[in-house]
């Protein structure tokens, strides 16, 4: 069932000329993407990267994020890394993990 609006005084070519100008201005006023404020800074790396600095395979880097043992920020579809945080955090996870390693063998 089509639906019929019926609109007096004003011809066709005003009423579209009404409309673009009320489009236009909802355009203008609110932006149909904002871009996030979150920036990667300058000294972040890949997750290949941050491999290659540890000395650990790509997967144990994921490995270690999914376990939240390293920090990483995600910008759209891509990891990054800032190696003074995931360095920290791993010397933590060895710290642990040799304690835990301690406790169980002795």
């Amino acid at each position: 069932m089509e639906k019929v609006i019926q609109v007096e005084g004003i011809d066709k070519s005003e009423l579209r000329e009404l409309i673009k100008e009320v489009v236009l201005e909802c355009l203008n006023n609110k932006p149909i993407y904002e871009p996030k404020n979150d920036k990667i800074p300058p000294h972040a790396v890949s997750t290949k990267k941050i491999a290659k600095l540890l000395d650990k395979c790509v997967a144990t880097i994921h490995n270690y994020k999914k376990k939240k043992i390293i920090p990483f920020k995600k910008l759209g579809n891509r990891l990054y890394f800032i190696p003074e945080d995931v360095f920290a955090a791993m010397r933590t996870f060895e710290h642990k993990k040799s304690d835990n390693e301690y406790f169980f063998n002795n």
